[in-house]
């Protein structure tokens, strides 16, 4: 039966038959919308001819309308009555369409294209629609960082790394011994190490690599018939990821024989889902999993027991369900390669992280250009 989200809506003014849409069909259709919307990226991007506002920037609006079809009903139901399966959605939602998003904004091939047109965009005689179009689509690219390169890539790096410790260091399990903190993201997995700080922890390295639950799921294929092929596939997917920590690892093995003990904070779905799990939660609960220190080995025990089991028996699992079912066992072959680098016993656990930073940083500035404003005033008045 095909999904009504997919389907042709043979509708008036081409409304979604929301009668026919259930809250069951919008984590298949997205997962069917996103695939289709990377085929179609990666068929912009490969084309052999020459880069031309058509075949590039065109292309590229006309992309995706699987994904815009899916994404403009589900918000609409989930702004207009919400419930805890759409809240659950959105939660899961989330970093798959951020790494989805960043994957396209990192597309190099992609973005030497629009860089090329927009290079010759004086000779293509472009309606002034076509150059807004054009502008605004290599504007995007620019300010998400594709057209970095160099230091200032590695300095976008250490500004990420700076803003996941500033939203989540507080939770750092006491001690005076050096830490790592990691954010496992959608396209993405972030690794900073820390030492002891006057009021926040001094950066001493920082790593990100191209592996997140979404990007590595997607790049190590296998089979679910076995026990057997899935744990062939999890074995893949730590090699996967081991090889691009190995550089990193190297460079902070010393840490990790410090004379006091090492620290580990995790702020990321992967870990927080395994944190209820290590609860038996009957759903998630924030409140509960925020600030929580977990064994090392139970998350390595819980990561091996989900690795084990098919996606059938992980979907009836509390805290993971139908959406996240699959994604976890990438997110579990992440977490235990940084705890095969990071000998941790403990893990803290963290429900925030940059956009946390962000607003750290904001309140910080905010409160320094209070002081600033203050001080002027009080020159001001001296010299009255």
């Amino acid at each position: 039966m095909t999904n009504p989200l997919l389907a042709d809506w043979n509708t008036p003014f081409g409304i979604a038959p929301f009668d026919r849409i259930s809250d069951d069909d919008f984590a298949p259709a997205l997962e069917e919308a996103l695939t289709a919307h990377r085929a179609e990226i990666d068929a912009i991007a490969e084309n052999p001819a020459a880069p031309s506002f058509a075949n590039t920037i065109e292309a590229l609006e006309a992309s995706g309308d699987a994904l815009d079809k899916v994404l403009s009903v589900f918000f609409t139901v989930a702004g207009a009555d919400s419930n805890g399966a759409r809240e659950a959605l959105q939660r899961d939602f989330s970093p798959k369409l951020a790494a989805h998003q960043s994957a396209i904004s990192g597309n190099t091939k992609l973005f030497a294209r629009i860089a090329a047109i927009w290079e010759a965009r004086d000779t293509l005689d472009l309606t002034e629609e076509q150059a807004r179009v054009l502008m605004l689509t290599h504007r995007g690219f620019v300010r998400s960082g594709a057209a970095l390169t160099g230091a200032a890539a590695e300095r976008m790096k250490e500004i990420k790394a700076r803003l996941a410790v500033l939203g989540c260091h507080i939770l750092l399990e006491e001690g005076d011994g050096p830490a790592i903190i990691f954010d496992i993201g959608g396209g993405s997995t972030e690794l900073v190490l820390v030492q002891p700080g006057d009021k926040v922890p001094r950066i001493v390295d920082w790593l990100s690599v191209p592996w997140g639950v979404v990007s590595l799921t997607d790049t190590v294929q296998g089979s679910d018939a076995s026990e057997a092929s899935r744990l062939e596939r999890y074995s893949g997917m730590r090699q996967t990821v081991s090889a691009s920590f190995a550089e990193f690892a190297e460079r902070i093995r010393k840490h990790t024989q410090s004379r006091e003990p090492i620290r580990l904070l995790g702020t990321s779905g992967t870990v927080t889902t395994l944190a209820s799990l290590h609860l038996e939660l009957p759903q998630y609960d924030r409140r509960a999993v925020d600030g929580l220190i977990v064994p090392s080995q139970a998350m390595r025990d819980i990561s091996t027991r989900l690795s084990r089991m098919s996606a059938g028996d992980r979907k009836c699992l509390p805290c993971i369900g139908d959406d996240r079912a699959n994604l976890v066992i990438a997110g579990c072959a992440i977490l235990e390669s940084i705890l095969d680098i990071w000998p941790a016993e403990q893990l803290g656990v963290a429900d925030r992280g940059i956009r946390e930073g962000i607003l750290r940083s904001l309140i910080a500035a905010d409160a320094e250009g209070e002081r600033s404003r203050a001080a002027l005033q009080r020159m001001r008045e001296q010299d009255v």
